[in-house]
């Protein structure tokens, strides 16, 4: 049978029995009002808890109480000399002692703190005499319970101490305040100490477990590359020196893969990585400052034990700014404190940096900002974690577009569309776009469009109706390295995009798409630093960059309504200007651009309506995909076709995907009908109204 039992009561029982000694010393031995008062105070509802921690055997009576004390009080002390070898909490305790140099009086006061804790007997005994009171009368009790001076208690709970400078306890002067509030222990700390461990960093994995392994290796953050070897170089060399005061800010949007980066960092260097969770400071109670408090203490804790790093997430609610609640946030003398002296490289992970203060920012070794992966790497890292041949390139390219999906997320799909028995290309192929869909659902974002899947109607250059002709243009760029800058303007549905994607997969550059309403920021200053950012991720991947609506910012500034929109312009050329790739920007509405826009461009290029000999081929290639013969009645094929005047790839599209709902099979007819139908809505279809000069 276990003795722990025994052994735990023996420490709470030595110093349960010296608070009452030290009350009967206060008045004297001899005072029997004095043992009275303590039987008293005892013998309420919690006096069965009392007397049964204590073991005594009582008869009916305050008197029969006060004697037990009186004769326990008088014993000072028992004898534990061997009894607590066997004890988990006392074993746990001493690995403590040993990592943190802690004396056998610290060590007494966290067993004591420990022990007011776990036994309701225990606190009920030394609550009344222990709480609520001064620092000096605090001292003074402290004192007598571990047998010591007052002196030697208060160099004990100093800030300068081992036990306060480890961090396992906080110590709050001032006032009246009960045990807990004055001596607060480490959270999760009392359960920890409970349970056997084997070695002291068993012991800490409980209170601040470590982060869960790296699902990306380094490799897979080309864009980093130079920044990666940097702070590989910077961490490494603080691990063998020992270095105070090592910082790295990791900034970026959410979803960029910052904190997986920082487990690749440390599982890269062999190091474990430790976090103080940050969603417990959302519930409320847990405020900033305490949060600070938590990482100053894990950075002492790890410095000591492992020698590991530390993770700080969200870490841009713990900078005080100047609308700062100040009873919850950090002080910015503590802030600078934590960023000078840590002893544990720190690793910092930030959604903005706007709100940080140029003092704290000077104090980061390194600040580095993460961008979204590039579509390249992103569909490297789908490709490599799926079965060879699961996705098509252009179905590759498709999620990789979508940036909501962080890196994390895209190992994770592919990890679970692949499990079980889903080995099967198509199955995979369907597993992927469900999770993606629910994913970027939950995101705000839309799913992926038809386009990931294969093409009712592939590009066709022979349907391009452009002046100047872009096939000399096309071909000099595949030539070899070419910074150009191009307007591709017309009616939509003539093929500007699509002549984009197309002249991407020709040079075998990854091709970067955003739409206008995709950089367009609610806040000032928003929309002009997304506008960077996208020229910023193309220079990254040396892709070609494609940006549809342009007229968006484009327009005459002599024309704006307000100052915002002159500056989105400006920015938007002085972006051009300095960018060494393929810009492509395409947009309906030509006559809107701004005279010093249009200058910037090195191409304008119209895309018209298709001519009667491009109409002829667009409605086979239709015909083709149907399993319509238009030789069948060609006559018809030609006659309809000369008809059908503004006719664009567009609208055979829209076309086929409404006849994929059809019954049965469409005929020549139908595909002819249909194609007038769109025709008729266009602007230029409709007759004139009134007089025509």
């Amino acid at each position: 049978m276990s003795t722990e039992p025994t052994n735990a009561i023996c420490y709470e029982k030595l110093w349960g029995i010296r608070p009452v000694h030290w009350g009967l010393l206060m008045f004297g031995d001899d005072d029997a009002g004095t043992a009275e008062h303590l039987a008293e105070e005892y013998a309420t509802a919690e006096r069965r808890e009392v007397t049964e921690f204590l073991d005594l055997q009582l008869t009916p009576g305050t008197e029969s109480l006060a004697m037990r004390l009186r004769e326990a009080a008088r014993a000072r002390k028992l004898s534990l000399d061997g009894l607590l070898d066997d004890c988990v909490l006392y074993r746990n305790l001493e690995k403590l002692q040993r990592a943190f140099g802690l004396s056998d009086l610290e060590l007494d006061i966290l067993a004591f703190r420990a022990l007011h804790q776990l036994h309701p007997g225990f606190e009920i005994l030394v609550g009344s005499f222990i709480n609520k009171c001064t620092d000096f009368v605090f001292h003074r009790k402290f004192a007598a319970v571990f047998g010591t001076t007052d002196e030697t208690v208060r160099a004990a709970l100093a800030p300068s101490g081992a036990l306060v400078r480890s961090g396992l306890i906080t110590v709050t002067r001032g006032g009246k305040r009960d045990l807990e509030d004055r001596v607060e222990m480490l959270p999760g700390m009392i359960d920890a100490l409970v349970e056997p461990a084997d070695a002291i960093n068993d012991l800490f994995a409980r209170i601040f477990p470590q982060q869960r392994e790296a699902n990306l290796p380094l490799a897979a953050y080309p864009h980093l590359t130079r920044e990666i070897a940097l702070i590989r170089d910077r961490l490494a060399s603080s691990f063998e020196l020992h270095a105070k005061g090592v910082n790295v800010l990791l900034h970026g949007a959410p979803g960029t893969g910052k904190s997986e980066l920082a487990a690749s960092l440390a599982q890269s260097l062999g190091r474990p990585l430790y976090a103080v969770n940050a969603a417990a400071q959302h519930r409320g109670s847990y405020t900033p400052r305490d949060r600070m408090r938590a990482i100053v203490r894990l950075q002492r804790l790890i410095a000591v034990t492992s020698f590991g790093a530390v993770l700080v997430d969200e870490a841009e609610d713990l900078f005080p700014t100047s609308w700062s609640d100040l009873e919850k946030t950090p002080s910015k003398a503590a802030v600078n404190e934590c960023l000078e002296t840590n002893p544990t490289p720190t690793l910092w992970i930030s959604n903005r940096t706007g709100q940080m203060d140029e003092a704290f920012l000077r104090r980061f070794d390194l600040v580095i900002h993460v961008p979204p992966l590039p579509s390249s790497a992103r569909c490297r890292l789908l490709e490599q974690s799926l079965p060879k041949g699961a996705l098509k390139k252009r179905e590759l390219r498709c999620y990789a577009a979508k940036r909501e999906l962080s890196p994390a997320m895209i190992a994770r799909m592919a990890a679970v569309a692949t499990s079980g028995q889903h080995q099967d290309p198509q199955a995979v192929r369907d597993n992927l776009r469900l999770l993606s869909s629910h994913y970027l659902r939950t995101l705000g974002a839309m799913p992926l469009a038809d386009s990931a899947m294969p093409a009712l109607l592939d590009h066709d250059p022979g349907l391009l109706n452009t002046e100047p002709a872009l096939d000399e243009v096309a071909e000099a760029m595949a030539q070899g390295p070419i910074s150009a800058r191009m307007l591709l303007h017309g009616v939509p549905g003539t093929g500007k995009t699509a002549f984009g994607k197309a002249l991407a997969e020709k040079l075998d550059k990854p091709l970067l798409q955003r739409q206008a309403s995709s950089l367009l920021s609610i806040w000032v200053g928003g929309t002009e630093k997304n506008l960077r950012g996208m020229f910023d991720e193309a220079r990254l991947e040396s892709g070609l960059l494609l940006l549809d609506e342009a007229d968006s910012f484009l327009r005459n500034r002599d024309h704006a309504r307000a100052s915002w929109e002159v500056t989105q312009t400006n920015e938007l050329l002085t972006q051009m200007e300095s960018f060494d790739g393929i810009f492509i920007c395409t947009t309906n509405r030509l006559d809107d651009l701004d005279p010093a826009a249009l200058r910037r461009f090195d191409f304008k290029v119209e895309f018209k309506p298709l001519r009667l000999d491009q109409r002829l081929r667009l409605i086979g290639s239709c015909c083709a995909i149907l399993g319509i013969d238009p030789y069948a009645d060609e006559k018809l094929w030609r006659a309809r076709a000369r008809q059908l005047d503004g006719l664009t790839p567009g609208d055979a599209s829209a076309v086929l995907r409404r006849l994929r709902f059809s019954t049965g099979k469409p005929d020549l007819e139908t595909l002819l009908g249909a194609l007038s139908n769109e025709c008729r809505y266009k602007p230029s279809a409709h007759a004139p109204i009134g007089f025509v000069r």
